[in-house]
């Protein structure tokens, strides 16, 4: 990766790359009839820095097909809206299947779209009066809350986070540093397999 006062002169060669991997993902699954195996992981982090690839909501929504799992990582809604415009923003968001949140979130957009995102729960709430007579009466009624609201999520703990995945139920989860976990950290230091591929 570049340093960060390289990165704006460098996008153009990295989302070349990228691209150029891309097409040569799909120049395969076209010869062959069926999705890569293995799969081919392309982690996208720092997306909208490193190299911002003009068609991401096409890969997001087709690249699962062809044996491509994507990662893109971004700040905030701001960033992607900074980076594609407001138009195409939500739908790069929404082909992307999971949506992982973590901590440390201050963008008002990002934790309003996130809390509407997580939807609402059901509150059943009883009420108890008691009139001058001495009668009693109860009466349920049923509200909705956000699951999370936007203060919630701005205050999870470093190491938190939000999973939502396509129609289940969103969860909470823990992240697992690589240099915490004795089985990651024998994969980190593995040489890297040499993997020949010629582009065309």
């Amino acid at each position: 990766c570049a340093p960060a006062h390289e990165q704006r002169r460098l996008q153009p060669l990295f989302a070349t790359l990228v691209q150029e991997i891309v097409a040569h993902a799909y120049d395969r699954t076209t010869e062959t009839g069926q999705p890569l195996d293995p799969p081919l992981l392309l982690v996208l982090d720092e997306c909208a820095n490193i190299a911002p690839l003009r068609d991401l909501a096409t890969l997001a929504s087709t690249g699962a097909g062809q044996g491509i799992q994507l990662v893109s990582v971004f700040q905030d809604i701001a960033q992607i809206n900074a980076v594609y415009g407001r138009d195409r923003a939500p739908t790069i968001v929404s082909n992307h299947r999971a949506k992982v949140i973590l901590s440390g979130i201050a963008d008002p957009q990002t934790l309003e779209y996130v809390a509407r995102l997580l939807g609402d729960e059901e509150v059943r709430q009883t009420s108890a009066t008691s009139g001058a007579e001495g009668r009693h009466s109860t009466t349920e009624s049923v509200a909705y809350r956000n699951l999370a609201p936007a203060n919630v999520l701005r205050e999870m703990r470093p190491g938190q986070g939000v999973l939502v995945y396509g129609h289940l139920a969103p969860a909470r989860i823990a992240l697992r540093p690589w240099f915490k976990d004795r089985r990651l950290r024998q994969l980190a230091r593995r040489p890297a397999r040499r993997v020949e591929a010629a582009l065309p």
